[in-house]
């Protein structure tokens, strides 16, 4: 069983995207890890998400973002600064369904990549084995393996990533 765990006491967690799916999942799991849950969604189900956080504890904040406006990123930035004192960590998890200026946003699959801002974590035994453990691909992934993956996904609009995993 693994027993490292974060803790989030004191600090300020953003989730964009946080009100459905994986976002609420992980807004509601940075409140059990006693973060001061920032919610940046487009979708009002965000209220409810706030409520449902702090019926079991305090510090939880909706604001209604719509992450493809810069001016709503900005103000979302602002109120969490001013709110919770600062900003300790960033989910980012919100999607564009509409494409704007030509970009479009595919997810890559999940799991810690091998960067010199990481390598701190594959220094410690503890949390290389953590990020092992709760990694659904079970390996780390490399600066190349995500360029090739983003260059599939340029290639081939569609395409499935399933081959390079």
């Amino acid at each position: 069983m693994n027993t490292f765990s974060f803790n989030f006491a004191g600090k300020a967690a953003l989730v964009t995207g946080g009100s459905s799916g994986i976002g609420k999942a992980t807004s509601l799991l940075f409140a059990q890890h006693d973060a001061k849950v920032v919610i940046g969604d487009n979708n009002p189900a965000g209220l409810e998400m706030v409520e449902t956080i702090k019926r079991k504890q305090d510090d939880a904040i909706f604001v209604q973002t719509d992450v493809s406006i810069a001016d709503e990123v900005k103000n979302l930035m602002a109120t969490t600064v001013r709110t919770c004192g600062g900003l300790h960590c960033a989910f980012n998890n919100a999607g564009c369904s509409r494409p704007r200026h030509g970009i479009r946003i595919n997810a890559l699959a999940p799991g810690l990549v091998a960067t010199p801002m990481t390598k701190h974590w594959f220094d410690d035994s503890e949390i290389r084995r953590f990020f092992l453990t709760n990694t659904p691909i079970g390996r780390f992934a490399t600066q190349l393996i995500r360029a090739r993956e983003v260059k599939n996904l340029d290639d081939n609009p569609g395409a499935s990533l399933a081959p390079l995993l």
